[in-house]
């Protein structure tokens, strides 16, 4: 997955900046190409993407700012004052000038919605902190802890399988991630050793073989149940 970053695109919802980016070579696209089972070496690249930093976004243009600080002095003032208008716009350019430009944009997108009077500089900022960043970059990484998450419940559901079905080798056993064993020595799979702390199949394994070849001719519960408690209409029509 040799792809390039990407941030562009305006916010599709509410509090979040969302890149529609349509590059082939985007890792986005990379992950939505991905069968439904995974290989390790794919895990172990879709793990570390979920885990690396992000590229942090650049910091608006001076002109985009200005523009935006445009719309924003648009608002009346709720109460007279001698300080100039560019004055004013110096204060607000201080604080937002090292903000990206989608969360700038965002912000006076709110407060044109939210604000009758033009709000101070900190509620300005206050609510610049609502915004959550949410372009391709970003919805790479969900994708990512998305498709490693299914392939290790995936794997463990396979592992719950095998042990409840078949006499496992222990060297298998012991290769299984540490949390895996943990997980299944709680759900009575696995046993831990108290001589060396390593794990080892259950010897009544074969139950479970017994259990699962017995139930699959076992009639349906439910259907037991109805044919014990007839239904009212059935006692009127006998």
């Amino acid at each position: 997955m040799d792809v390039q970053d990407s941030h562009a695109g305006r916010s599709l919802v509410p509090g979040t900046d969302r890149s529609t980016t349509s590059s082939t070579g985007s890792k986005l696209a990379a992950l939505d190409s991905l069968p439904a089972r995974l290989d390790d070496a794919t895990l172990t690249r879709v793990e570390a993407l979920a885990l690396a930093p992000l590229r942090p976004l650049p910091p608006i243009e001076p002109v985009e700012l200005d523009r935006q600080l445009l719309l924003i002095m648009t608002l009346p003032k709720q109460t007279a004052s001698g300080v100039a208008g560019a004055i004013r716009a110096e204060a607000y350019a201080h604080l937002l000038k090292d903000m990206p430009a989608a969360q700038v944009e965002w912000m006076v997108d709110q407060v044109l919605r939210r604000c009758e009077w033009l709000p101070a500089p900190a509620k300005c900022l206050a609510i610049a902190e609502e915004w959550h960043r949410a372009d391709e970059p970003v919805q790479a990484r969900w994708k990512a802890e998305a498709l490693a998450r299914r392939e290790r419940q995936a794997r463990l559901a396979d592992t719950r399988e095998r042990l409840r079905t078949e006499r496992c080798e222990q060297d298998w056993i012991d290769a299984l991630p540490e949390r895996t064993k943990a997980i299944l020595e709680t759900e009575g799979l696995l046993r831990r050793c108290d001589d060396c702390g390593s794990y080892a199949q259950r010897d009544d394994w074969r139950q479970w073989q017994e259990f699962l070849a017995g139930s699959e001719g076992a009639p349906d519960p439910v259907a037991r149940a109805a044919d014990a408690f007839p239904s009212n209409r059935e006692r009127m029509e006998a």
